[in-house]
């Protein structure tokens, strides 16, 4: 713990998404207020009926080792954007209950399939963002 800066009084919650606090102040990029409004650009144009992974749309943001910033930005995506259209790698939800079952019953009533396991084919009912967005992601 040597070496590391703490502060005694609490945070509010502008102040941790800004970065400030436990050891975070050195790491704060004033970019990732941009780069959340871009996923949200994003997430926003995914089509009924299909989903997108973290990683790939941190790829498309040009970011391809950033999946888990998108997974950030979506912690606070506003709840008029199809949300939970967006899976982890591996086809699946990464929420806890009850929102997994929320997602789940969302993308059933666009006609996406989940197997027994609790994962969506990514072959057939992933977006391709790059094909379809190309002029409109930078």
């Amino acid at each position: 713990m040597a070496g590391l800066q703490r502060r005694t009084s609490f945070y509010s919650h502008d102040e941790m998404l800004a970065g400030v606090g436990f050891q975070m102040r050195s790491n704060y990029n004033p970019a990732m207020k941009g780069f959340y409004q871009r996923v949200y650009e994003i997430v926003e144009r995914i089509p009924r009926g299909r989903v997108a992974t973290y990683g790939q749309i941190a790829r498309a943001l040009g970011q391809p080792r950033g999946a888990r910033m998108v997974g950030w930005a979506m912690r606070t995506c506003p709840e008029e954007l199809p949300w939970h259209r967006v899976l982890n790698g591996e086809g699946k939800s990464s929420l806890p209950s009850p929102g997994r079952e929320l997602q789940r019953a969302l993308l059933a009533d666009e006609g996406v399939r989940f197997d027994q396991s609790g994962r969506v084919d990514l072959a057939q009912y992933s977006w391709d963002i790059e094909r379809e967005n190309a002029d409109r992601i930078a």
